[in-house]
């Protein structure tokens, strides 16, 4: 066998990995493919921020909304866009903020329907109401099947229950309810 002159190990050129006695590492599993139950959710939730873009702009254009109208509108759609981001990127704080947002802002046209505090204008302004509140409602449901807290690793590794239990504030880690393991 033949040395290199230059002090390289043989096969050990610029472009070798040097060598390491740190123990193997296993193998990163790949990430799941989305559920459908999550694929509706994102779809529902995105079918409502188009409608609020539109909405907005039709409204501050119609009703000569102020900066206080179109900050209303901009913020909600920003805090949907993030949810929507989150929700891909397989977030827990996503997953958990979609089906709250999702409730209260379903109950709030619900309470402003009930009340009459929302005068509509036409058929078609309580047609895209209620396909609003309809969408958010199936997102919420859809973020509740188990397939979907699967998705979001919302299942104790130990014992197999799912928990949808924040163990810290961006919910980075959850706490299992059945044997209080944090994962």
């Amino acid at each position: 066998m033949i040395q290199p002159s230059d002090g390289q190990p043989p096969g050990g050129g610029f472009g070798a990995p040097p060598a390491s006695n740190a123990p193997p590492q296993p193998p990163v599993p790949a990430p799941a493919p989305m559920p459908p139950s999550v694929k509706v959710a994102t779809a529902a939730i995105g079918v409502c921020l188009a409608l609020a873009v539109v909405r907005g702009a039709v409204t501050s254009i119609e009703a000569g909304a102020g900066a206080a109208g179109i900050l209303n509108a901009g913020v909600g759609v920003a805090l949907g866009g993030l949810i929507m981001v989150g929700l891909f990127k397989r977030h827990r704080l996503a997953w958990q903020w979609g089906r709250l947002v999702g409730v209260l802002l379903v109950l709030e046209m619900a309470v402003l329907w009930a009340t009459g505090a929302v005068p509509s204008r036409s058929i078609g302004d309580v047609a895209l109401r209620g396909f609003n509140a309809g969408a958010l409602l199936l997102a919420v449901i859809a973020l509740s099947f188990p397939s979907a807290k699967r998705f979001f690793r919302l299942v104790c590794p130990q014992c197999g229950k799912i928990s949808g239990k924040a163990a810290d504030f961006f919910f980075t880690r959850a706490t299992c309810k059945a044997c209080r393991l944090t994962f």
